[in-house]
């Protein structure tokens, strides 16, 4: 069983993951790949949030260009709503 290095967030608990096999190899073998299974998920996670987030200020900047103003409250909730 592994123990993330990560601090838990507020009210977090630590993450496990378990490895098991025909032996001590096996498992250890297991439980690297489930690890970075793990990392991967973490790494398009944040970047998805860093398109989304280029993606909003790419439309706000275009709407100052534009219109010499940035977006309202409806226009970045039609933005969002197109990502």
């Amino acid at each position: 069983m592994a123990r993330s290095p990560q601090p838990p967030g507020r009210r977090g608990t630590p993450e496990y993951v378990e490895g098991a096999g025909e032996d001590e190899i096996a498992a250890l073998t297991y439980l690297a790949l489930a690890l970075e299974e793990r990392q991967g998920d973490a790494r398009r996670t944040d970047l998805r949030q860093r398109s989304r987030l280029a993606y909003i200020e790419g439309s706000e900047a275009e709407s100052r260009r534009s219109q010499g103003r940035g977006l309202t409250g409806e226009e970045l909730a039609r933005v969002i709503g197109r990502f």
